[in-house]
């Protein structure tokens, strides 16, 4: 999205560490498959996109060369759409993922947003039916984990100032029992532009190591 040349370092740091990167409009989707909505989001991040831009450009076609992130609402995107292509994603990059389904509409959270039933389902559709989904990563994990699935390696910062910053907690220790290879911290930040750029280069070195 144009918001990220215009607020991060990604052209500066992509250029520095020799990455193509992709960035496609989610339209306050979450990146999901809606089939209420006819809209598959999910399909053309996780596959179509990765498809089309390999025979447009002169890309990697191999996993080990293919990543996904995003912050908030894409932090979410990227979990959902990496795990969910485990064959394609070798690394995932996730700032302050925003996990709606993990705080129920009547779970203590100081923000106002997750509480709301309403604002819940207008990106998940109906709570009954995304619950236990691939929509909702901790349940995702474990089902990969019982069938032996090759999970994508995880970076993961939330900011200490960030409410998210418990849905960082309960992930990390997602990412402990199911085995993944990641690395996590809470580190001092809101979620603002401001706490991705002075955790950016720590990401992109990670992912290109």
């Amino acid at each position: 999205m144009y918001t990220w040349p215009l607020h991060t370092r990604i052209a500066e740091l992509s250029e520095k560490y020799n990455l193509a990167v992709i960035m496609p409009s989610g339209e306050n989707s979450y990146y999901l498959d809606r089939d209420d909505f006819f809209a598959s989001y999910g399909k053309f991040i996780g596959e179509e996109l990765v498809n089309k831009t390999r025979t447009l450009f002169p890309l990697s076609d191999k996993r080990e060369d293919t990543f996904i992130g995003g912050f908030s609402m894409g932090g979410y995107g990227s979990l959902y759409n990496g795990l969910n292509n485990p064959d394609t994603f070798s690394k995932i990059i996730t700032f302050a993922p925003s996990l709606e389904l993990f705080f129920k509409p009547d779970a203590s959270y100081d923000d106002p947003f997750p509480k709301n039933k309403g604002y819940i389902e207008a990106h998940y559709g109906p709570m009954e039916k995304a619950y236990n989904t691939n929509k909702d990563i901790p349940w995702l994990i474990d089902e990969m984990k019982k069938n032996n699935v090759n999970f994508p390696e995880i970076f993961m910062r939330t900011g200490e100032d960030d409410p998210i910053r418990k849905t960082h907690a309960m992930l990390e220790e997602k990412y402990k029992e199911a085995g993944i290879n990641y690395t996590a911290k809470i580190v001092p930040g809101a979620h603002e532009w401001d706490f991705i750029n002075r955790n950016f280069e720590d990401a992109i070195s990670w992912l290109c190591k």
